[in-house]
């Protein structure tokens, strides 16, 4: 899996702040930016967008992400372009599994082939090619929809390969801090709202049925709260 940070809003921190001083009339500040996120006034966070470039991944992987509806997303099409015969092994593998993949890979594999030189359009033949084909997608988020993405996919209810995905997404931010132009500080309000959900607001609780352990649910605080 590759995940490249390859364009951004300007100076997203400060285009944020002057849309949230436009709402109060008051002076553009990171200040600003702060208390709004504190109090939830969340919308001022789609002024500022991301776009990334993720490779290496499967088609299974790639429907989770395209489920996140506010963004805008660009693939690899299967209709018009032939796959290269790559796929996606899962990562748990033993020699067992992996023969048991292989076989099935194989065998999808060459029953396109076949289909494509019996004169069978590439948009009908795609149907017998499994999830595990890898695939290129381009997205583009805005904060807001992103901080919504990564408190669901860097939860560790989350599967491997998009909770990976989300960390290399986080991690392409922080490694062009400099690019983008972030002080340690703009940075550092980026990342608050980069993290699994139990963890984004100041009272942390798992809203999960059950918990990895990481925090109490919702359920286990209330129970709490209610013997006070």
């Amino acid at each position: 899996m590759k995940v490249e940070l390859i364009s951004w809003t300007k100076d997203p921190i400060k285009t944020i702040a002057k849309a949230a001083s436009t709402c109060y009339l008051s002076e553009p500040s990171i200040k600003i930016v702060k208390s709004c996120i504190k109090s939830g006034h969340d919308s001022i966070l789609e002024f500022a967008s991301f776009v990334f470039r993720i490779s290496g991944i499967d088609r299974a992987t790639a429907n989770q992400l395209v489920r996140h509806r506010m963004a805008s997303y660009a693939q690899t099409s299967q209709r018009y372009t032939l796959p290269k015969e790559q796929f996606i092994y899962p990562e748990e593998m033993n020699s067992t599994k992996y023969k048991q993949y292989n076989s099935a890979f194989k065998a999808a594999s060459e029953a396109y082939d076949n289909l494509i030189e019996m004169g069978t359009k590439k948009e009908d033949a795609r149907a017998v090619l499994p999830n595990a084909c890898q695939t290129t997608i381009m997205v583009c988020m805005n904060l807001r929809s992103l901080s919504h993405f990564m408190g669901l996919r860097l939860c560790s209810k989350a599967q491997r390969p998009i909770r990976t995905m989300a960390k290399e997404m986080k991690k392409a931010i922080i490694n062009k801090q400099n690019e983008i132009g972030l002080t340690n500080e703009e940075l550092s309000v980026i990342t608050s709202l980069l993290v699994p959900k139990c963890e984004l607001n100041e009272i942390k609780f798992c809203s999960e049925r059950k918990s990895c352990g990481r925090h109490r649910t919702e359920k286990e605080i209330n129970e709490i709260l209610n013997k006070i």
